[in-house]
């Protein structure tokens, strides 16, 4: 399968280069904000940039209601979200998708830190969704 036919796979490809990288050096164990933390210095170290802490505006309608604060944006174009549960959750990529809908970024990652490495990538155009143009350009 070519994965550059998907949106920003240069860059979803790069963060789960760094994943494996991280989880191969540091296995199993450890706490959210230690993985995170690791995530942040190899994905500098790989060329991306990432915010941790990033608010972005939920809209219902085309109307701003409120904002989220997620895990980490990646290049401002690619949400990545961290677990370590045993098994990958499906409230976690539910959740995930329900941040890309109701938000300005298409592209997302959640990547699980627990006894086996999972990640799961997913999609949500902006095409779909009912978001005021001008907002696009500007995600603060």
């Amino acid at each position: 399968m070519d994965n550059k036919k998907y949106l920003h796979s240069e860059i979803t490809n790069t963060i789960l280069q760094a994943f494996y990288k991280v989880y191969n050096t540091l296995g199993i164990g450890f706490g959210e904000k230690a993985y995170q933390n690791a995530m942040l210095v190899e994905m500098k170290r790989l060329g991306l940039q990432s915010e941790t802490e990033k608010k972005l505006p939920i809209y219902y309608e085309g109307e701003k209601i409120d904002e989220i604060q997620i895990g980490i944006l990646v290049n401002e174009k690619v949400l990545l979200l961290l677990t370590t549960q045993a098994e990958p959750a499906e409230n976690e990529i539910r959740k995930l998708y329900k941040y890309l809908q109701s938000s300005i970024i298409e592209v997302g990652v959640i990547v699980n830190f627990g006894n086996e490495p999972h990640h799961h990538r997913r999609f949500c155009g902006n095409e779909k969704k009912k978001l005021p143009k001008a907002d696009f350009l500007d995600l603060e």
